[in-house]
């Protein structure tokens, strides 16, 4: 199942569009999962993020050729950042990896619009201003005993007289001056007196002598040989601290974007790394389509780097525009694929019969 999101640009802010490539069109009825990996709270709800998996509604389902789309509203995009999901129609048992872009707007204020949900045992929930349910405060009946004890009596206070205040003792400011003048005539006679005649002040100052540093002779290249440079590095160093959004905006070429990608999946950010292939597969990269196709293949896959589970139909894809634009190193894993779907559809598989039809000539 091929996804993609996208924003919605006919209706209003926060409002986006779940593409589901060559699906049928689907009743409106229709409910979703959205889940995210390696989190506590994994699934996403009508409140946000949580650890029960709950089905979800879009607003609309619309069919656009042979492509279906489901309108997802602001009370559930304000939710998604920009990363890869896990995207299920329980119904269909379809399931695939949706990426979420950031260029999606999100809705922050409060949400006027009414939107009422119905849960499996049929309760429903009116949500209102930020998808939280609204709660209604009750009034405060209860009534407090009455007080039986006299109130206390009130000190009245003239404030027409001020009290008297213990006049400043200024014998002591005068004291403390005439100390501070002694001490500084004191000082200014010894300097004055003792300076010129034993030699008390600023010594002369001394010139340093230069230091002459041992120079090594720089090596003659014999006639004939050129002579060597050392190439640029294809990214520079201290991008590690960098985000996603400034390495895209500080890469050079797409080589670089892609020296940083191999750098941060070999750190374990594989998140990163994903959304770097894909910028530098943007810029036609012809070794960024062959790493996302490794990410997909069934051949070699590892659960959570990024994605949960293998998608042999992307990696064909992917592997197919690798070659075609002269990735070498794309061959030899893409023939160890051809060879699983064939098998794959000997099985009686349709998908992998699907992806060899479109993948291969």
């Amino acid at each position: 199942m091929n996804l993609r999101a996208e924003r919605d640009p006919e209706r209003s802010l926060g409002h986006a569009r779940i593409v589901i490539e060559r699906l049928p069109p689907l009743p409106a009825a229709i409910e979703f999962v959205v889940r995210r990996e390696g989190y506590p709270e994994a699934n996403l709800g009508r409140a946000g993020w949580q650890v029960r998996e709950e089905r979800l509604k879009p607003l609309a389902v619309v069919a656009e050729g042979a492509n279906t789309v489901l309108i997802v509203p602001p009370s559930l995009t304000r939710h998604l950042e920009s990363m890869p999901y896990q995207f299920q129609i329980p119904a269909l048992t379809l399931e695939g990896h949706l990426y979420w872009p950031d260029d999606i707007d999100v809705f922050d204020g409060e949400l006027q619009s009414r939107e009422t949900w119905s849960d499996a045992d049929g309760a429903e929930t009116v949500v209102l201003r930020g998808n939280k349910p609204t709660e209604i405060a009750k009034p405060d009946t209860t009534v407090s005993p009455p007080n039986d004890k006299p109130d206390p009596p009130v000190e009245v206070v003239d404030s027409t007289t001020e009290p008297e205040k213990p006049p400043p003792k200024r014998w002591r400011l005068v004291a403390l001056a005439g100390a501070l003048v002694a001490l500084l005539v004191i000082a200014g006679s010894l300097w004055f007196w003792r300076g010129p005649l034993f030699g008390i002040g600023e010594p002369e100052p001394r010139i340093a002598e230069p230091r002459h540093e041992p120079t090594t002779p720089t090596p003659r290249t014999p006639p004939g040989v050129p002579p060597t440079t050392t190439p640029a590095a294809p990214w520079p160093e201290g991008t590690d601290s960098l985000s996603v959004p400034d390495v895209i905006g500080r890469a050079p070429t797409a080589a670089a974007l892609f020296a940083v990608a191999v750098r941060r999946a070999a750190a374990g950010r594989h998140d990163d790394a994903f959304r770097l292939y894909d910028e530098a597969i943007e810029k036609g990269y012809a070794p960024a389509f062959t790493a996302m196709a490794k990410l997909y293949d069934p051949i070699g896959f590892v659960p959570g780097q990024p994605f949960r589970s293998p998608d042999p139909r992307n990696a064909a894809c992917h592997y197919k525009e690798a070659v075609a634009r002269g990735d070498t190193a794309a061959v030899q894993p893409r023939e160890a694929l051809r060879t699983y779907l064939e098998r794959e559809k000997q099985a009686g598989s349709s998908s992998a019969a699907s992806a060899l039809k479109d993948c291969w000539p």
